[in-house]
Formats: structure tokens, sequence, C-alpha cells
């Protein structure tokens, strides 16, 4: 199973990932953004203060804590982790 450990916010919107079998990848989050405009909230990654709160999550996922918002008509307003799985950040980052 993948697994990133570390994780660094390199220049505006790349993250530098670094997984459990020593492999480091870079991955560039913009277009995640883009495809996902719809998520109330996603709009706040372009923000470096922001951005920059990337950590590692409890299955090796890079995650920003509660930053999706969602007002269902039956929970509420919910509140939301964004999260880039490991097997995504393997795939589609550049070898270093």
């Amino acid at each position: 199973m993948l697994k990133v450990v570390s994780v660094e916010c390199q220049s505006p919107m790349i993250l530098k990932c670094t997984f459990a079998t020593g492999a480091v990848k870079w991955l560039d989050v913009s277009p995640l953004v883009q495809n996902h405009k719809h998520l109330k909230g996603i709009e706040k990654l372009w923000e470096a203060s922001v951005f920059n709160q990337a950590r590692v999550g409890e299955m090796g996922e890079v995650l920003w804590p509660s930053i999706i918002h969602t007002d269902d008509p039956v929970y509420g307003l919910t509140v939301w982790d964004y999260d880039i799985s490991p097997e995504f950040i393997f795939a589609e980052g550049k070898e270093v």
C-alpha cells in the first residue's frame, strides 16, 4: 500500500511528496483545483497561507483540513477535508 510520509509545499501549487518506499514525486495541484471548482472552499487553496497547511493524513494521503463546505438540505452545513490519495500522487506526480 502506497503512503506519503512527508509533504513539503514548494512554489505556488506544487507539492513535494516523499513515499514510505523512498520515492519522491512533485505534484502540481492547480489542475485539481480547477477540476474541483464546484467544491465550495476549494478556491482557498490558491492562497499560499492555506495551501501551505497541507499535511499527511492517517492513510498516507495529503490533505487540507476543514476546507470544503457543503450546505446539504438533509444534513445542513458540513465541513470536509480536501485530500489527494497517495495512489494519485504516485501515478500523476513527476519524478524528482
